[in-house]
């Protein structure tokens, strides 16, 4: 779930995500996370294998750390919310 990918990015610890969440649009595979084709097991083994070297795996879950902060934090998820009820009550 989002919950759960976004609470183990805040704690650094690098995700794998599928095409099939709906969330890996917001993500850059090998950079803050490893965004792998839902149907393809070939893909899951090479994104599992790539962050079994400690440097990538550490540069990846920080990375993911700071993208969590900026796009799926509380804070900007109300910051968004405000926008678009700012923009609907605008519109009417």
């Amino acid at each position: 779930s989002v919950h759960d990918l976004t609470e183990l990015e805040r704690r650094g610890i690098p995700a794998v995500v599928t095409t099939a969440c709906g969330i890996a649009d917001q993500l850059t595979s090998g950079q803050d996370a490893m965004v792998v084709q839902a149907d393809s097991t070939e893909a899951l083994q090479q994104a599992l294998q790539t962050l079994t070297d400690p440097d990538t795996r550490a540069r990846i879950g920080e990375a993911g750390k700071k993208t969590a902060q900026e796009k799926f934090s509380v804070e900007m998820m109300v910051e968004r919310y405000e926008a678009l009820l700012r923009s609907i009550s605008h519109a009417t």
